[in-house]
């Protein structure tokens, strides 16, 4: 068994259903899902395998795969602060000095 995973930048629905016609393709990972999103019904019309990777509003019935970034941060984020919050300010402004933000 192998997988070949190929990243296809504007995968629209219909390459998608022009590659399940011709049997390139035995599943589909959709990203950057926009809601009512045409590849959605494509997928799920044709039966092809599908998982979508972002939340999980807008994909149907589909598998999806999804992290809440903020909720998963909130523990990060108070284990940097100290009582008064000095760690967090100084590791913020080495990071925007690093990137040469001013903000």
């Amino acid at each position: 068994m192998g997988l070949l995973l190929e990243v296809v930048p504007d995968a629209d629905a219909d390459a998608i259903r022009r590659w399940h016609m011709s049997r390139r393709v035995d599943g589909v990972l959709l990203t950057d899902l926009i809601p009512d999103d045409p590849r959605i019904s494509v997928v799920s019309e044709s039966a092809i395998p599908a998982v979508v990777v972002g939340d999980p509003s807008v994909a149907a019935r589909l598998t999806t795969v999804w992290t809440n970034d903020a909720q998963a941060m909130h523990p990060r984020r108070s284990s940097l602060c100290s009582s008064s919050g000095s760690t967090f300010s100084a590791s913020r402004r080495t990071i925007r000095r690093l990137h040469g933000w001013t903000a």
